[in-house]
């Protein structure tokens, strides 16, 4: 399998194929749909060109699907951007306002090959044809392929204007988005990122396309990252860069400096700033916190061998969450150490959890919360793989038994 090694620590499986910015968002996960919302400018399209073949070239990809909007006045076969197929795709699909059984044809084209194929890679190329009445890329269509991805075992590659993903239509694709990245003409930010470490929202990079083509992305220099955050919290509360400078006591125009990247902010205008907007340092850096953390029960890391992943791990709150896979006539038990009250939820299989005094069973569905005692240990009883939530609480004021 191909992999590359980026600070210490590997990435194989779906990713973009771009080394820094694979580092940055930590690969990509079957089964999400990724968005790149960027401003309408040829550079943007020469970005998406690269990050386009770059994903293609990908092996672990078994099948690559092109979805775009047919040129305007044109036949149906013909593609607004041109054929992509030399860029690796096996398929192209093409939607046509004037016939809404094109639209159909591609969800149904879609359904198909994620099904048989189960790494597929769909690139949706929603740049021309949106904002239109006559639009292929309807709320219906958009909503309809996102889902298809969400159910099967591929990467949906979206890219779409800034401007249509903050209409209606385009906020659907945002919240059935699990990665979404904003380009600029010389920036990308993180604006969201499910299934994956906190510090992944917020991050910025720089890219560059050299004469030959040749796509650069590297890590953005501190100004450039307080900037961009200083950015997402003014717009994310609605107010003007004069709004902002009140609030942390400098003029307007240092904070358009600032969020230019130009001229950082003082380290104690940044205190006094975190101070009054209620947030650390690194939130401003980052931007406004999204307030939920989404963990994938396929990407976290290993607690017990093969057997479990850890989904949350919050010692500031005291929850701590492992989904734990059984295999048949198997058993599991926690760490030695595991401090709090224990909660089971049963997603699969017949499982019998042995305490110290008695041997419960709970099927799928059931949950079992222990208030005296640990759990010695959760076996098995089936013929099949059993899967339970294991989640330890260690509440303020809650004795840890």
């Amino acid at each position: 399998m191909s992999d590359f090694i980026a600070s210490g620590w590997s990435i194989t499986g779906p990713r973009f194929g771009i080394e820094r910015l694979d580092h940055v968002v930590r690969g990509l996960l079957w089964g999400e749909n990724v968005l790149w919302a960027g401003t309408p400018a040829p550079a943007l399209r020469q970005l998406a060109r690269q990050i386009i073949a770059a994903t293609a070239a990908v092996p672990e990809f078994s099948y690559r699907v092109l979805v775009e909007a047919a040129e305007p006045g044109s036949g149906s076969e013909r593609s607004a951007s041109g054929s992509l197929l030399p860029l690796g795709f096996d398929k192209v699909v093409t939607l046509n306002a004037n016939d809404r059984r094109y639209a159909a044809d591609a969800i149904a084209a879609i359904e198909e090959v994620s099904n048989s194929k189960p790494n597929l890679l769909a690139v949706f190329d929603l740049r021309d044809g949106t904002g239109a009445a006559d639009s292929p890329w309807d709320a219906g269509t958009v909503g309809a392929l996102a889902r298809t991805v969400l159910h099967g075992q591929g990467i949906g590659l979206w890219f779409a204007d800034a401007g249509w993903a903050g209409s209606a239509d385009g906020r659907q694709l945002v919240d059935l988005a699990q990665l979404v990245l904003e380009a600029g003409p010389d920036q990308i930010r993180v604006e969201k990122a499910d299934g994956r470490s906190a510090g992944v929202v917020g991050a910025t990079m720089r890219h560059s396309v050299g004469p030959g083509g040749e796509l650069t992305v590297i890590s953005s220099p501190a100004a450039a990252r307080l900037g961009s955050g200083l950015r997402a919290i003014r717009q994310a509360r609605g107010w003007s860069q004069g709004e902002l400078a009140q609030v942390a006591g400098v003029s307007a125009s240092a904070i358009s400096q600032a969020e230019r990247g130009q001229h950082a902010l003082s380290l104690e205008t940044l205190l006094d700033l975190s101070a009054r907007l209620g947030m650390t340092v690194d939130q401003i850096i980052r931007g406004e916190p999204v307030g939920y953390q989404v963990s994938r029960g396929d990407s976290g890391p290993h607690e017990l061998g093969e057997q479990a992943r850890m989904l949350i791990d919050e010692p500031r709150l005291g929850v701590r969450t492992l989904l734990v896979r059984i295999p048949a006539h198997g058993a599991a038990a926690q760490a030695a150490g595991a401090r709090g009250r224990e909660l089971l939820l049963a997603a699969q299989g017949l499982i019998q959890v042995v305490l110290p005094t008695a041997r419960p069973v709970i099927r799928p569905g059931d949950a079992i919360l222990v208030t005296d005692g640990p759990i010695v240990s959760c076996r098995n009883l089936g013929d099949d793989e059993a899967r339970v939530f294991w989640l330890t609480l260690s509440l303020p004021g809650l004795p840890d038994r």
